[in-house]
Order: structure tokens, then sequence, then C-alpha cells
């Protein structure tokens, strides 16, 4: 049973079409409508409770132009991903969150990050996702519009974090094959050593965490449980080098990343693996597979629920049949306080969603 200080009562910040804050208030007039009894599968002794405050409606359905929401101070930033935007909201009264302004860039927003200085980073992909992306740096205290600069980064910027102490962005550039699959950049991580004052970091302050080691013949092994696959065609930049040379390289694409202390722990989805980089040498210092769950062993199979059916229906053992869990999203879990010791940190990795784990 966990301790009494462990419950909380949790206001959230989630997207659909639309920005919704997460303690009801009756009478907001947003078309976005909070509905009145949304439907729950709440466990009874869950530390977490959700109720609705308010929403911010884009005007824009079905284009990702709510997809992902950042909190600082007293504003929400909002990624704008098909229109290479952040939309910066005020959300001084979160039963009606307001629009202050955007900060537009070229090609495809995908994640954003601030660090407690105000200093906001933007993960930008390219018009041609093989191309080379970038991080947009901007100020989030601002008034209006501010960008900082910008560095170049892989290709297919997904996902971008900054440290704990400030002191790196990381990001992970997934690298995925164009649509006609004429070609595959490398996968790859940036770790970007960033200044100590609000201000963007020069290109010489980026370095890139590949994965040549763990190609065949490489100094580091590479557990044949991860999955390599795919079909092997050329990256933008292979010219005499041989496919097979960096097959494992242009497969691995990093989804999502962590950061815990000095290491950050990379998503990769495809190959349902999670790789590890020391930030002081940007360096992959391995990968790890997430291996395979046994659905064949009583009601193993997790609750599942989708838009046409809303409510978890557990799905019944299937005798032979294993999975793979191919992880999405990785976030470090810090346990809260202790009057006592607690335990370290850890990276959890979930299927589509963040699993925080309650210390033992």
């Amino acid at each position: 049973m966990p301790s009494p200080f462990l419950r909380r009562t949790v206001a959230l910040a989630a997207t659909t079409a639309a920005v919704c804050a997460l303690a009801l208030s009756s009478a907001t007039a947003a078309s976005a409508a909070i509905v009145p009894a949304p439907v729950r599968d709440t466990p009874a002794d869950s530390l977490v409770s959700l109720r609705p405050l308010g929403t911010y409606e884009t005007g824009v359905f079905d284009q990702s132009a709510a997809e992902i929401v950042h909190a600082y101070k007293n504003r929400l930033f909002v990624v704008n991903a098909q229109a290479g935007a952040v939309d910066v909201l005020d959300n001084g009264n979160p039963a009606a969150p307001t629009k202050l302004y955007s900060i537009a860039g070229t090609g495809i927003a995908n994640s954003l990050a601030v660090r407690a200085d105000g200093l906001g980073v933007i993960a930008l992909e390219d018009a041609d996702k093989t191309a080379p992306g970038r991080l947009v740096f901007f100020d989030a205290d601002a008034a209006e519009p501010t960008i900082l600069g910008e560095v170049t980064v892989g290709a297919l910027p997904d996902m971008v974090a900054i440290s704990d102490d400030g002191s790196f962005a990381v990001v992970a550039n997934e690298g995925e094959p164009a649509d006609d699959f004429t070609t595959d950049p490398e996968g790859s991580v940036g770790v970007v050593a960033l200044p100590s004052t609000k201000t963007a970091p020069t290109q010489d302050a980026v370095r890139t965490a590949g994965f040549g080691a763990l190609e065949q013949g490489g100094s580091k092994p590479l557990d044949p449980a991860v999955r390599v696959f795919g079909p092997d065609v050329a990256a933008p930049d292979q010219g005499d080098t041989p496919l097979a040379a960096n097959r494992v390289s242009r497969n691995l694409e990093p989804e999502y990343v962590a950061v815990a202390g000095s290491t950050a722990y990379v998503a990769l989805q495809e190959a349902n693996a999670v790789a590890t980089v020391d930030l002081a040498s940007a360096e992959v210092t391995g990968i790890r597979s997430l291996g395979f769950k046994d659905y064949g062993v009583g009601r193993s199979m997790r609750a599942t629920a989708t838009r046409r059916t809303p409510r978890p229906t557990p799905r019944r053992a299937t005798p032979g049949c294993s999975a793979c869990t191919c992880p999405t999203v990785s976030r470090p879990i810090r346990p809260a306080a202790r009057p006592t010791s607690s335990p370290p940190t850890r990276a959890t990795v979930a299927n589509g969603a963040t699993s925080p784990t309650r210390p033992a």
C-alpha cells in the first residue's frame, strides 16, 4: 500500500485537435467542449485522479495542429507540427487558455523542450525528411516571437530533451527512409552543449552519437535479439561505402529520448530496443533488447482501448503467440521523496505512453 504522501490529484495538459487543461469549470464556452461524463477506467487504488479544467481550440482538425504540449511557468508551448510552428498560450487562467503568438519555422515541428531559465528549443524536420534537420532555439519568456539561433542536426529530429542540469540538449534523429524507399539516412543521437546563458549554441557545440561501432565487425557487440530489418537502400551520403557497412546504422531509428544524470536513454521503436548514450563523450554505450512477451499464458494480453472501443477490453490468451513491445516513449522516473533513502533514478519505457513505476 503506498504511503499517504504519495497520493496526488494531478491537473494534466493533453492534446487532440485542441489543447486541454485537465478542475472543472462548468461554464466554459469553448467549442472544443469538455465532455461532462468522460469514459473512465481507473483502478480503485489509483494514485492519480484527473478532471478537466478548460480547453483551447486551434481551429484545425486532423492536421497535427496540437500534438505536444510543454508547460513553462504560466505558459503552454504547443507543437503545431504541419505549420512548422509552436503556438504559445497564456495559461494564467487554466479554464480559458489564450494564444499569445506563434514561433514559426520552415519544415515540420516535431518536439520542444524548455530549460528552467527559459531557453527553449524546437526540433524541426526538413521538408525533405531524409535531409538534415535543425534545432531552433528561442526565448520562452519573451513577449513576442524571439528566435535566438539554430544548429543543424541529423535527419528527422523527432524528439528533443534537455538534461536536468541544463548543460545538454539531446535529440533523437530518427533517420526514416524516404517514402518511396529510394534512400535511407542513418539514425543517430545529437548531443548539443548548451551555453549557461539564455543564448543559442553554435554549430561546433553539436556532436553526433552514431551506431557505427555496433555494425558487423565493429568494436561493440550487438545483441542478436535487437531487430535490425528493412529495405537495404543507400543513405543520402552513402557514396562508395558498401551497404553492409552501415546496415545497422541505417535501420535503427531513434524515436524518443529521456535523460537521467549523464546518460540518455533512447527508444528504438522498430528495433524493440533501448540505446544508452553517454553525454560527456557523445557515445552510444550499448543497446538492450526488450525481448518478447508470451501471450499464450493465461490472460497476459494487456487491456486495450481504441476510438471504436473506448472501454479497455482484455484480450484472450493465444497459445504460441509472442510479441515485442516496440517502445515509443521513455521517461526517467524519480521516486517521490521519502523520510528515508529512496531508490535510484530509473528509466522506464512503455508501449506508446509513459509508464511510471511505483517505488517498492
